[in-house]
């Protein structure tokens, strides 16, 4: 039979255990109901030091984690502080909570007289329970200070020295974000001031930082967009330093060295000059690349010291799918220089073999392949955009649709002009070929995948063409009726109707004249 034990022996030996949970009065729904003080409620006795307390709020949060119980983690807490409160209420304890150094701080000359914070011991050996006077306190500790500001300077400064797990093993052991609703403030300043300064941080200390304020997933409130973009301005911003430019380099492909790398950076930093663009009027395509490469293809990410306007000329100098100011200046600065240099070479072989009219005529011939050369990058700049435009899907939008659907019967038309004003020249057999090649373009581009020819025929046909057109226009004089120029003109219209046969259901001028009914 068990031995009823006396009444305050469980008392006695709770005190005695630190482990053992608290005995909890019946009713008492939370720390410090009825007369627990915050002492007993961690199983110690109203003497006990701020040691005790420490050791057994440590034993205590082995078994309650913040990750698992945060609720149980913020009661925890809080019975802590108002334990550790009344510890330094107590004066005959202010020498030992004096010289530990490890509590939370606060003066310890606020506390309430003896008499009333030091509770006699009960003659049954148990923890003394809280006296009288103290009834009525308010044993909640003071309010922590904590200084915002130096934390998101002190994070910044960290996280720009680039190591993610030393930023990681900073903030956990930071003990002010034990409590949840600190840390969810301080993580979302340090967001705010990040987003407003854009300091100069590697990916991975963001990624560290969004992490462990649990703002990294998609309900945190973020716009993905905005934070892709902080994260892309911080990393470039991080990688442009000096100490970083090894780093840099390494990410950079092809890998250049630090004496190119930093003659490239100063290339761009430096403010736009006309002289400048003309000595450098080969390289617009190289300098774009690495800008490109630089950003990852997002230049507005340069920081502020770069010239906006020099990396914007480069960049469309260099684009090949618009017609720009940028790129027919450059066409036109290497257009002029290969002509004054040919017509230079001649000069000099003429001068070699002393013969003045042979220097002249020399010159001139070298001028004029310059001069053609520049007449037919001029053609091609022209033809881009055309071909591009001409072969747009007819889902697309785009302007004078109907310019777009009868632009090759147009030019048929125009050959046929063409050759009744100026029979058997070089350009009534240029039209007809234009035509034929871009209605070749728009049909297999806009052609059934599945039933659409093989790439290479591009390869070959225009090898094709202008000898095919030659033997039919040219060598076919006996053909009455220019019969002979008919059959050119067959080759563009056949291609062009088996192209509106297959979209006949699409066109986009019926779905616009449908629309407009409506």
């Amino acid at each position: 039979m068990d031995r009823a034990l006396p009444r305050g022996a469980g008392d006695a030996g709770r005190a005695a255990d630190p482990r053992a949970p608290p005995r909890v009065r019946r009713g008492a729904r939370h720390a410090g109901a009825g007369l627990m003080s915050p002492l007993e409620w961690f199983g110690l006795g109203g003497d006990a030091d701020e040691r005790a307390l420490k050791r057994a709020y440590a034993q205590r949060l082995r078994r309650t984690r913040p990750e698992d119980d945060p609720e149980g983690f913020q009661q925890l807490h809080a019975m802590y502080q108002r334990a550790l409160a009344q510890c330094r209420r107590n004066p005959a304890l202010a020498p030992a909570s004096a010289g530990d150094g490890g509590g939370n701080g606060g003066p310890a000359g606020d506390a309430p007289p003896a008499a009333a914070a030091a509770a006699p011991p009960r003659a049954d050996g148990a923890a003394p329970r809280m006296p009288a006077a103290m009834a009525g306190t308010d044993l909640r500790p003071p309010a922590v200070r904590f200084d915002l500001d130096g934390f998101c300077t002190q994070a910044i400064d960290r996280a720009a020295s680039g190591d993610a797990d030393a930023l990681g093993r900073w903030l956990q052991a930071r003990p002010e974000f034990w409590s949840l609703q600190l840390k969810t403030e301080a993580g979302r300043a340090l967001v705010q001031r990040l987003y407003r300064e854009r300091p100069p941080m590697p990916a991975a200390c963001l990624d560290a930082i969004l992490r462990f304020f649990d703002l990294h997933h998609a309900t945190a409130g973020h716009d993905p967009l905005a934070l892709q973009r902080l994260e892309r301005h911080m990393q470039l911003a991080w990688e442009l330093q000096p100490a970083h430019r090894a780093a840099l380099c390494a990410r950079l492909r092809p890998m250049p060295t630090v004496r190119t790398l930093d003659r490239q950076l100063a290339l761009l930093e430096a403010p736009f000059r006309w002289s400048r663009v003309i000595a450098l009027a080969v390289f617009p395509a190289r300098i774009a690349m690495f800008v490109n490469t630089l950003t990852r293809g997002h230049p507005e990410d340069l920081p502020e010291r770069f010239d906006r306007r020099a990396i914007r000329f480069w960049l469309d100098a260099a684009d090949r799918t618009r017609i720009t100011r940028a790129r027919l200046l450059m066409g036109g600065i290497r257009w002029l220089a290969a002509t004054l240099l040919g017509a230079l070479l001649g000069c000099a072989i003429a001068w070699l073999d002393a013969d003045p009219a042979e220097a002249g005529r020399l010159a001139l011939g070298l001028g004029a392949v310059g001069f053609t050369m520049g007449l037919c990058w001029l053609a091609w700049m022209a033809y881009q955009p055309l071909d591009r435009w001409h072969g747009l899907p007819e889902h697309v939008a785009v302007r004078w649709p109907w310019l777009n659907l009868l632009l090759v019967p147009l030019l048929c038309g125009l050959g046929l002009g063409v050759n009744a004003l100026l029979p058997h020249s070089v350009l009534a057999l240029v039209v007809p070929v234009v035509a034929a090649w871009l209605a070749i373009r728009r049909c297999w581009r806009r052609f059934p995948s599945q039933r659409r020819p093989h790439a290479a025929i591009f390869r070959v046909a225009p090898f094709l063409i202008y000898p095919l057109a030659r033997v039919l226009f040219v060598d076919a004089d006996d053909v009455r009726g220019g019969f002979a120029y008919w059959q050119i003109l067959t080759v563009p219209m056949l291609a062009w109707g088996l192209d509106l046969w297959f979209q006949r259901a699409h066109l986009r001028v019926r779905s616009r004249t449908a629309a407009q009914a409506d």
